[in-house]
């Protein structure tokens, strides 16, 4: 059959049509935390980039009632709109629409002739309209999270596997080298350094947890025997060493009843040089090492403390901004640094970033930031740099009250939940 000019309706367009039927709307609903949902989940489902990003440009049309109970998301932007907005092509655009139903993602509304278009009331509402239904994204929402989680923890496990065999590979060369001083004979050391590169090759780039375990589980086998060879070696060394050397045993490397001699021991208890006391940087670990340590704390980052605001408490206040935080003494860190995007991502002003440094420090400005932000994606703060200045002039007067604020906010974020 010729083209008729019309859409093609496929199995995935009946798909997206029942998910947008069985939307009705929900009181309160943040578009913005849906695409956020959207997007943690979106390497775990294979949902390309260019579809996130047609996803974002099409949120950002809509407004918070069009979420509401009785009301339809829908958009109506034109094809040259988008194509704008996104820097491709009309006809890229398109497949990106196309990939976006067969995603689940949105699904289209047209009208009589094709065209789209709408029309809202005075308060905001949609009166009519023809375009894009997001219903699909909302009704999504909970196997979004559901999604996200799960391959979250899997890139945790993954991660832990793959460290794990990294360290059997670094045992295994260690051995061999050992192997190599003592020249140990009886033992292939070239051998088993092959095996364990090969087993690392096998999997490299693997996300199949099963297949990594079974790896581990017989790579360190493997290099339990090599070391219990090497073990057994290096006794039978030692033991035809005395053989041959009786008198290495019975050498006394303390003769203590010589006259003027100087006994010689082994303590940890040493003398504390300079370079490791408390006013040295050597006496800080580096794991733990963070810059805002050489400075005194602010008044802000007192009141954290005192109102038990840590980087686990923010994280789980702000679980959108934050979900890839590892526990540690690297945590303050890891937030800094997630502040410092965020400033570029939501028009804060570097003047005003390094306006919180200086006034609240690093860990207080950081806090204050990823509030700002949090508060402006559900529509409590429409101009986040004005908010931010705010937040510094306060802090300069002592009136902010920062580790209150978070304690709101988790309380918020429970509820939402």
């Amino acid at each position: 059959m010729r083209p008729s000019g019309l859409r093609r309706y496929s199995q995935f367009n009946a798909i997206v049509d029942k998910l947008a039927k069985g939307f009705e709307g929900q009181e309160g609903l943040s578009p913005s935390r849906l695409l956020n949902k959207l997007k943690r989940a979106a390497p775990y489902m294979g949902v390309p980039r260019n579809v996130v990003s047609l996803m974002d440009v099409l949120v950002a049309f809509s407004r918070s009632q069009d979420w509401a109970p009785g009301q339809t998301p829908c958009v109506w932007p034109r094809n040259e709109t988008l194509s704008v907005k996104l820097g491709v092509s009309v006809r890229q655009v398109q497949n990106y629409v196309r990939a976006a139903v067969e995603h689940g993602l949105l699904t289209p509304k047209d009208s009589a002739n094709g065209h789209r278009g709408g029309l809202r009331a005075a308060d905001g509402k949609i009166l009519w309209s023809y375009g894009f239904d997001l219903s699909p994204l909302a009704a999504r929402a909970q196997e979004f999270e559901a999604i996200a989680a799960k391959g979250e923890a899997e890139d945790r496990e993954i991660e832990r596997l793959r460290k794990t065999i990294a360290a059997l590979r670094r045992r295994t060369r260690m051995l061999a080298e050992t192997c190599s001083y003592h020249m140990l004979d009886g033992i292939d050391a070239e051998h088993e350094v092959d095996l364990v590169r090969m087993a690392v090759t096998h999997i490299r780039g693997s996300r199949n947890i099963d297949q990594l375990v079974r790896c581990v589980a017989l790579l360190t086998k493997r290099v339990d025997l090599f070391q219990g060879a090497v073990d057994d070696a290096l006794t039978a060394g030692k033991a035809q060493e005395t053989a041959e050397n009786p008198a290495f045993e019975t050498i006394n490397p303390s003769p203590k009843d010589e006259m003027n001699f100087v006994h010689s021991t082994t303590t940890t208890q040493l003398q504390t040089a300079n370079a490791v006391t408390s006013r040295g940087l050597a006496g800080r670990s580096s794991e733990a090492w963070d810059i805002a340590l050489l400075a005194p704390k602010s008044a802000v980052e007192d009141d954290l403390d005192r109102h038990g605001i840590d980087p686990g408490f923010v994280a789980k206040a702000c679980p959108e901004l934050i979900w890839d935080l590892d526990p540690g003494p690297r945590a303050w860190g890891r937030l800094v640094s997630i502040a410092e995007g965020l400033v570029g991502q939501h028009a804060i002003s570097l003047h005003a970033w390094r306006e919180a440094c200086r006034i609240m420090g690093q860990h207080g400005a950081a806090a204050a930031v990823i509030a700002t932000v949090y508060k402006a994606m559900s529509g409590e703060v429409r101009r986040p740099g004005a908010y931010l200045r705010g937040m510094n002039e306060k802090a300069l007067s002592g009136a902010l009250h920062l580790g209150k604020t978070y304690h709101g906010l988790r309380e918020a974020s429970s509820q939402f939940a």
